[in-house]
């Protein structure tokens, strides 16, 4: 699994991430607008988030990352801070929070311990009814691998990450254009989950992405179709002896 580092200026120093790069998979941002369009297209075992906010930015950032990533660790890097701070915290979604100067075997063991944690929950892959999507963005209809194009692939990783869930077109146009500051127009959204559906369908793929008029997108699985018995004919009536 892999470990997702948000940190801006290089609060936790060159050694700790050193360390980390050494021992996980890491992919690390430098802004904070790229923390959800990388939570969009794949799953982590842990975020790191190291960055200097005001109490009310780090709860509502530790909030959207619970909510794009249910699995994940959230490890919370802060400047000393009051402890009911440190509550509010744990208790918006935080695994743990640590506070600065940190020591670089210390945070090596937390980030390890809350790795293992991950561990424990299960497979990164998700699957709704019979597509598969996996920890490193591969999709998968009836087990066999399926190619998408990006936008198309960014689009259905947000849907079936928040399978059930409605997911607002303001979601899918940062899936689609992570950092760019061009929003999609409504009819580029559209097409491309016109292009999406169809290949869904000629997949075989046993999902439905519902349209819910002026808010978004629901992806969920397909219902097994309901069989009416019929019952068996009635033999006809014996004719009577004559």
């Amino acid at each position: 699994m892999r470990i997702l580092l948000a940190e801006v200026n290089r609060q936790l120093g060159q050694q700790v991430q050193q360390r980390l790069m050494s021992q996980f998979a890491l992919d690390s941002i430098a802004s904070v607008p790229m923390l959800n369009s990388m939570l969009l297209e794949r799953s982590y075992g842990l975020i790191v988030i190291a960055v200097d906010l005001a109490a009310e930015e780090r709860l509502s950032m530790v909030r959207q990352c619970r909510q794009f990533s249910q699995k994940s660790g959230i490890l919370m890097v802060t400047e000393p801070v009051p402890v009911m701070e440190r509550v509010q915290l744990l208790d918006a979604g935080a695994d743990d929070v640590l506070m600065r100067p940190v020591h670089p075997d210390e945070f090596i063991a937390r980030a390890r311990a809350l790795m293992r944690r991950a561990d424990t929950s299960g497979t990164m892959k998700i699957r709704v009814g019979n597509v598969e999507l996996s920890e490193e963005g591969e999709v998968y209809l009836n087990g066999m691998r399926t190619i998408l194009q990006l936008a198309e692939l960014k689009v259905l990783s947000v849907l079936i990450r928040r399978s059930g869930r409605l997911v607002s077109k303001e979601m899918i146009d940062r899936a689609v254009t992570g950092i760019s500051s061009e929003e999609l127009s409504p009819n580029a959204i559209e097409q491309r989950l016109s292009r999406l559906r169809k290949l869904l369908e000629q997949g075989n793929a046993r999902v439905r992405i519902t349209t819910v008029r002026g808010s978004g997108y629901i992806l969920e699985p397909m219902q097994a179709a309901r069989v009416t018995r019929i019952p068996d004919a009635q033999p006809e009536a014996a004719l009577q002896d004559a």
